[in-house]
């Protein structure tokens, strides 16, 4: 009889440290998924922020393209004025040189 009473005492407390350690398995469980759903928060505030970011960018290039180009009109313009008063001021000395002979 005390054969066999050891042998469920053995059976209890086998059983006892297998469902602590099923326990520890799913805290363990548990502690990964709230990891994961934690980093998936982060990793989709991050690509928010990436979106975000890279929209004001394509913005900013646009924005540069178009200031781009008002400098090159006004370069261009700026050309044309210089050559227009080189010519007049060639034209201006031909005068003066006409008056004075």
């Amino acid at each position: 009889m005390k054969n066999e009473q050891e042998e469920g005492n053995f059976w209890i407390a086998y059983a006892d440290l297998m469902a602590g350690l099923l326990f520890v398995f799913i805290l363990l469980i548990g502690a990964i998924v709230v990891k994961y759903v934690l980093t998936q928060s982060d990793l989709r505030e991050i690509k928010d922020n990436l979106n975000k970011q890279e929209a004001r960018l394509e913005e900013s290039k646009e924005e540069l393209r178009n200031k781009e180009a008002i400098v090159f009109k006004l370069s261009s313009d700026l050309n044309n004025a210089s050559s227009a008063l080189n010519l007049i001021n060639s034209q201006k000395a031909e005068l003066e040189a006409n008056i004075t002979n």
